[in-house]
């Protein structure tokens, strides 16, 4: 039988189709003013930090930091390497339900090994609002976990990749 939160955990992320769809454009729409689509000839984008090195076939990159959402030349947000997997069905397994006044309770899970741990993600059970654990800040304050809205998390990990597209060329 299935968990009730479960079902109406995949019922709001089913509804959130729409903006997640919205705000991959957004991010693919970012990336081809920036130049990116054209320089590049990757199927899909890391939406996150990354280190440029111009090279004799042109620019490379390399992540830095964890890779959590990529982007399509379809503008498709993606979580992580997943190509072909809606992301609301992706981010199924990282979701939890919780309040917003609930986030800071909401950690990570025990016995991590991995250098960055997988995405941590809360819905707000009021607002349908989701959060992403932002673990880059969370190693810079030294603080427990900050959740940020996803859509800021998403927006500025594509600004810092553009920035860092920009200063290589």
């Amino acid at each position: 039988m299935q968990d009730p939160d479960q079902g109406e955990l995949r019922r709001r992320l089913e509804l959130a189709a729409p903006f997640f769809r919205d705000l991959g454009h957004l991010v693919f729409e970012t990336y081809a003013a920036a130049g990116i689509l054209n320089a590049l000839p990757d199927g899909s984008f890391p939406v996150a930090d990354a280190r440029f090195h111009r090279t004799a076939e042109g620019l490379t990159y390399h992540p830095h930091g964890p890779v959590y959402f990529t982007v399509t030349r379809a503008g498709e947000l993606r979580l992580g390497q997943d190509v072909g997997i809606p992301l609301t069905e992706a981010i199924g397994a990282y979701v939890q339900l919780a309040r917003e006044q609930e986030l800071e309770d909401a950690g990570p899970e025990e016995g991590a090994t991995e250098g960055f741990p997988p995405p941590r993600l809360v819905l707000d059970s009021d607002t349908s609002r989701l959060y992403i654990a932002d673990v880059t800040r969370t190693r810079q304050t030294g603080s427990g976990q900050g959740y940020v809205p996803v859509e800021q998390y998403i927006k500025e990990r594509a600004r810092l990749f553009v920035e860092a597209f920009r200063a290589a060329r």
